[in-house]
């Protein structure tokens, strides 16, 4: 049985039940009744994503981190890839946002567009959503979090690991059409691989819950 760590409410406060949007660094929408009583899961050496297998240990979620999880969704909207929609927050160990990105072509590759492109070629021009987050970034400061709606693969768990973060959280499900095709197992290991022998704690969150929190949150 596995017993949910303390709630971590530290960080800033609000002084009214909602935040506005009025950028893409500014918090959704956040109801008063909000719930802060999530957890994560951070999985046993060489386990395979999917909290609902259990992990190694239960990691409770503040406030903030179901509202940068609740972004990095939002963000992940404007991607133009057809098949997968990628967004990625980076806030830091005070829980004031830093950094956003998505999954998209390079800037300046004109007449290229994702849905033309065969799905071997697009996997090797496409800068993910956590690289593009750190390169818009002026900074990442030791100890900040990182929020992604999916598993960081290899290459970037390799990138966010020369930052020296905390904490990736990433939404993960059950449901095998929200996540990513088996061609990504052999990447998805490697971050793992990565991230067990680091620092870092790579935590696995109910993507339906989160799903579900930001339909409520916002509405576009």
């Amino acid at each position: 049985m596995f017993v949910p760590l303390s709630l971590n409410n530290n960080g800033p406060q609000v002084d009214t039940p909602t935040i506005t949007l009025p950028n893409i660094l500014s918090a959704p929408p956040v109801k008063a009744t909000e719930p802060t009583n999530l957890c994560g899961w951070v999985l046993e050496e060489g386990g395979k994503p999917s909290m609902y297998k259990g992990g190694k240990y239960a990691v409770a979620l503040s406030k903030w981190d179901i509202r940068y999880l609740c972004q990095a969704l939002f963000v992940s909207r404007w991607s133009s890839d057809p098949s997968t929609k990628v967004g990625c927050v980076i806030s830091d160990s005070q829980d004031r946002p830093i950094s956003s990105g998505l999954n998209g072509l390079p800037k300046f590759t004109f007449n290229l567009k994702e849905e033309d492109l065969p799905q071997e070629s697009k996997r090797l021009m496409v800068v993910h959503a956590e690289v593009n987050a750190i390169q818009f970034a002026k900074e990442v400061p030791f100890g900040s979090n990182f929020y992604v709606t999916h598993h960081p693969c290899g290459p970037c768990m390799a990138v966010i690991l020369q930052k020296n973060p905390k904490r990736v959280f990433y939404l993960d499900s059950c449901d095998q059409s929200k996540s990513l095709s088996a061609n990504w197992d052999s990447s998805l290991a490697a971050a793992r691989t990565l991230a067990n022998h680091s620092s870092i704690q790579l935590i696995g969150v109910d993507r339906e819950k989160i799903e579900a929190i930001f339909k409520e949150m916002v509405t576009l």
